[in-house]
């Protein structure tokens, strides 16, 4: 006769088995079932593993190349209150925040080191020389006279990130890219995938207030705060009459400094004339409708020599880099140089404010050409050459 006890047990074990059984073959279905299709991939995730030139602009879009990492496996993810495809290998956080961030420097070279520091880089290499050939004049990066400063309104949804590892990345690389690494002539590598590969990125939009400062009549001011309360003040978020510990340097820099304006992202209409009555507040609302980098992390730039399969091949690649970056120094200052006018520009308008129609690169006279006569409001400024 056979017990009793022995046959319960063994029937339990039968049944957890089979439950088991059923539970792996429903994990794996459910692994392999397509996300729904109306399931969109979420905005700013395809920039990660591409390629970037760290020769460029600062945290720019238009900095990207060519994508080198190939996702194959998603997930559903909510970000805030919406769901998305998302790689498996990308980690999401929700950041929702519109903050201001500066860069300074007495020279170009400090300058770019600001931007530099915050992402990471090092090494001596002319990194980010595009933001200041794309953003200042060259009489003002030429000559010994400026100081630069950089303030970045950045509106932030969300970052994302891939591991900073480049043994985990070699594993992602498309079989495209790994046969370039391998194979190609460094100067086209450099020129079709960049200098680094992207791993991480706050995805939002930016607009970027840029200051070349006579360095001889605002010495006695703090010019990254005097330029990030020139911004906020042409954005209308202060009002200098009431905030007498900023109307002071904040006119001594406008008077001494040519001002320039770059948005990236949102709609580019109201980013244009940003300092319009609305604007800002009508491209603040645009945001989600353009989402681009608004900012990189430290680190988010892995040297593409990193990613080549074997160290014969990185240390070649790398001694090429150097050469590579030579040919983007910034140009020689000229010791003797002399500064002349080379454009005028006169607006006019209903708006008091002499700074209100500032153009990029120009400095303002701040005194009305129409004072003491009915009618707009006109005022010239100029823009210096070598």
């Amino acid at each position: 006769m056979k017990n009793p006890l022995t046959n319960g047990i063994g029937l339990f074990l039968w049944v957890m088995g089979a439950a088991i059984v059923l539970a792996f073959s429903a994990c794996e279905k459910d692994k392999s079932e397509p996300l729904p299709t109306n399931l969109r991939d979420l905005p700013g995730v395809g920039y990660l593993g591409q390629g970037y030139d760290a020769f460029g602009d600062f945290a720019a879009t238009d900095e990207l190349k060519a994508a080198l990492i190939d996702f194959e496996q998603y997930r559903k993810e909510q970000v805030g209150d919406k769901e998305y495809r998302v790689p498996e290998e990308v980690d999401v956080q929700l950041v929702e925040s519109n903050a201001f961030m500066s860069f300074l420097g007495q020279t170009p070279a400090e300058f770019q080191g600001s931007q530099m520091a915050a992402v990471g880089l090092s090494g001596g290499y002319p990194y980010f020389s595009g933001a200041v050939l794309d953003n200042f004049q060259v009489a003002h990066y030429r000559t010994l006279d400026y100081a630069f400063v950089q303030v970045g309104n950045t509106v932030n949804r969300w970052t994302v990130s891939l591991p900073y590892d480049a043994a985990l990345l070699r594993a992602m690389l498309t079989d495209a890219a790994r046969a370039d690494l391998a194979n190609l002539p460094p100067d086209e590598l450099f020129a079709k995938y960049g200098t680094h590969l992207l791993t991480a990125a706050t995805i939002g939009a930016r607009a970027d207030y840029y200051v070349a400062a006579d360095k001889g009549k605002t010495a006695q001011i703090n010019l990254a705060q005097a330029a990030e309360a020139s911004f906020k003040a042409a954005l209308g978020l202060i009002d200098l009459n009431a905030e007498p510990q900023y109307q002071e340097m904040v006119n001594t820099l406008r008077e001494n400094a040519f001002i320039g304006m770059r948005v990236r992202g949102g709609n580019p209409a109201c980013g244009h004339n940003i300092f319009a009555p609305g604007n800002y507040q009508a491209w603040l609302n645009s945001v989600d409708d353009g989402l681009v980098i608004s900012s990189l992390a430290n680190p988010s730039l892995l040297p593409l020599w990193e990613l080549c399969e074997n160290s014969t091949r990185r240390a070649a690649v790398e001694q090429a880099f150097q050469a590579y970056a030579s040919a983007h120094e910034l140009p020689p200052v000229v010791t003797d140089a002399k500064t002349s006018i080379t454009e005028i520009l006169i607006k006019s308008g209903t708006e008091e404010n002499p700074y209100f129609y500032q153009e990029p690169g120009f400095k303002v006279i701040p005194e009305n050409l129409n004072d003491g006569t009915d009618g707009d409001f006109i005022f010239l400024m100029y823009k210096e050459g070598l």
